[in-house]
């Protein structure tokens, strides 16, 4: 049975027919040792019932009692406090009894739920009761204008198996309370929650502020199926923490829906922070919106999304600290005010981020859309097993700062990542290395890519058109200061007017231009002061070139158009031996150079007949 079936019956708690009207029969056995009854809890509380035999309100154990739609019946005066359900006005003790669908209200514990009402010491009953035997099933009925707690209210399962809650009306924690509802070492457990209103905010990018209000702690709970959902509550909807030694282990947690605000309503504090550990557990699917902190995860593993649709656009955006294995399928972040930074993947105090693998990312109108930081794959004692962060598609919409920023990192993959009207596109820095982009970059503010600090083995291919639209004064569409070996632009098409140059390179780089376009348009200019170490086959721009040429045995005298930016300063002839001894290279040009036959001063010429020469020509621009 479902949550929502089992809800459903147990609003309607008698037991009904076939045609689902109320089976008299069943009913009347159900009803049949009532004797006692009272229209509410606050009747009974006005005319209590008494142990003591003869008195007018008197009441004998086993007798059962009607309170509203709620049936119980009475234990003995003798019974342990503990082992009762509830005692009532008088001191008559009473065990609650489940309804047909094993459904127990709360409100059978006194729970008021006009939002007013402090119903914390009613809610623990209920707990205490729900809690007792693997199995039960506990519900806040529809209807409530909200369940008022000024205290947290416990469910420790101490191991027990199936437990379910199903919040059908919310709860509304009083701020300053800390955790409204601690959920403890229970498995295979059914949650539904849901609060509204209530709490305070703290810094929420921490795991335990001052001040901090949780509506859900979840800890030592295995193998949970959730749905959450929370509005206008100030503090952090769900706590997610390692369990406690002799607790079960916090994992295999499926979160099915979970969703926090919406567009134009109040906003709430935060909707997870998660610092359990492995095996955490999945996010079906999952709606964020304007939350005041973004969502933190902190040395957990074992963490996968279907998708997720969010934003925020106070304090911070998403956060993978630490993180081991993490799978999505779809990402959509956005800001609305570029002021944070949406998505950032960061080491935490005690290890790095690593298998982190995302399907499709969309990042809207951030600071910096995407943030790679401190990402050393080598994992745990420098075992080597583990991969960095990988992603198939980004898309990213106007972030006023960077649209993907890495930093310090190793093993970085982005399959596409498109970036549109990004202050800058892409940067990478730091000791950054094994960093491969494949790009589409398109009316950057300023500069489409920036290469800095120390990175060295980068890879960028694909297009980078219209950098600089912002018409900031001397900028580049790709500006690269580091002098790290194999920083490589492959199959690179860039194409700009309104820069100083497409390409401005640090002296003694070792870029490498292989393929591609370089169309340079108004006042634009190819290359700065200073050239790539290599430029192979780029359509615009060549530093390297090669070819055939053919010497014809009736001439002495040959022009090769080399096809470089300037004069090449190497020139290498290769061919059959005996043919080549003779031939030098003169009249090296800007655009073109002879092969001539040195010793041909009577016109006998080189060769004995036709012949193919191969040759090779390279600019050796300053390094300087």
């Amino acid at each position: 049975m479902s949550l929502s079936q089992a809800a459903e019956n147990a609003v309607f708690s008698y037991p009904k027919d076939t045609n689902n009207r109320p089976d008299t029969q069943a009913v009347a056995d159900l009803f049949r040792n009532v004797r006692h009854w009272r229209a509410s809890f606050a009747d009974l509380a006005a005319n209590p019932f008494s142990y003591i035999a003869g008195a007018f309100n008197y009441i004998a154990e086993g007798d059962a009692l009607l309170v509203g739609v709620h049936l119980y019946t009475v234990a003995a005066s003798a019974e342990a406090s503990p082992d009762v359900d509830l005692t009532a006005s008088g001191g008559v003790k009473l065990f609650v009894q489940e309804s047909t669908a094993g459904m127990v209200s709360v409100l059978a514990f006194g729970v008021v739920g006009d939002k007013s009402t402090d119903d914390a010491t009613a809610m623990q009953l209920a707990f205490d009761w729900w809690d007792a035997v693997a199995g039960r099933k506990l519900m806040i009925p529809a209807g409530l204008s909200g369940v008022r707690l000024a205290a947290t209210c416990t469910a420790n399962f101490e191991g027990r198996h199936g437990n379910i809650l199903v919040m059908e009306s919310p709860i509304t924690p009083d701020a300053g309370i800390g955790n409204a509802i601690e959920l403890l070492d229970g498995q295979e457990c059914e949650f539904k929650l849901w609060v509204s209103g209530g709490g305070q905010t703290a810094d929420y990018t921490q795991a335990d502020p001052v001040g901090a209000d949780q509506a859900f702690l979840i800890r030592g709970i295995r193998s949970a199926d959730l749905h959450v959902r929370a509005y206008d509550y100030a503090g952090r909807v769900v706590r997610a923490t390692t369990e406690l030694a002799g607790e079960a282990k916090t994992s295999r947690l499926h979160f099915i829906s979970f969703s926090t605000g919406e567009y134009g309503a109040p906003a709430c504090g935060q909707a997870i922070y998660a610092d359990a550990s492995s095996a955490f557990g999945h996010f079906s699917h999952a709606n964020w919106f304007w939350d005041d902190y973004g969502p933190v995860f902190e040395d957990v593993a074992d963490l996968s999304f279907g998708s997720l649709d969010s934003g925020w656009d106070t304090n911070s955006g998403m956060v993978l600290k630490g993180v081991l294995s993490f799978w999505a399928n779809s990402l959509s972040i956005g800001d609305e005010s570029n002021t944070i930074d949406l998505l950032t993947i960061q080491a935490s105090a005690t290890r790095s981020s690593a298998n982190i693998n995302i399907g499709a990312l969309l990042l809207n109108k951030g600071n910096r859309g995407l943030v790679v930081d401190g990402i050393d794959i080598d994992g745990p004692s420098g075992s080597n097993k583990w991969t960095g962060v990988r992603i198939g598609y980004i898309s990213s919409l106007e972030n006023g700062n960077r649209g993907a920023y890495i930093n310090d990192s190793r093993w970085v993959t982005i399959d596409l990542f498109e970036s549109h009207g990004d202050e800058v596109g892409a940067e990478v820095t730091g000791a950054s290395r094994d960093i491969e982009i494949g790009c589409n970059i398109v009316s950057s503010a300023k500069q489409s890519i920036i290469v800095g600090g120390t990175t060295f083995q980068a890879n960028f291919k694909g297009s980078a058109v219209g950098a600089n639209a912002s018409s900031t004064a001397a900028t580049s569409a790709i500006d690269v200061t580091s002098t790290g070996r194999d920083i490589e632009f492959d199959s690179m098409s860039v194409e700009a007017a309104n820069v100083d140059y497409l390409y401005d390179l640090v002296a003694g780089n070792f870029v490498v231009l292989t393929g591609g376009n370089l169309i340079a348009t108004g006042s634009a200019a190819v290359m700065g002061a200073n050239a790539p170490r290599v430029a192979r086959n780029v359509r615009g721009y060549r530093t390297e070139n090669g070819g055939i040429a053919q010497m014809l045995n009736t001439t002495s005298n040959i022009v090769i158009t080399h096809g470089l930016v300037a004069a090449p300063q190497i020139i290498q002839l290769t061919g059959r031996e005996s043919e080549l001894l003779n031939l030098t290279v003169d009249s090296i040009g800007a655009t073109t150079f002879n092969v001539v036959n040195r010793d041909d001063a009577a016109a006998t010429h080189a060769v004995t007949s036709d012949q193919d020469i191969y040759w090779e020509a390279k600019l050796l621009q300053s390094q300087a």
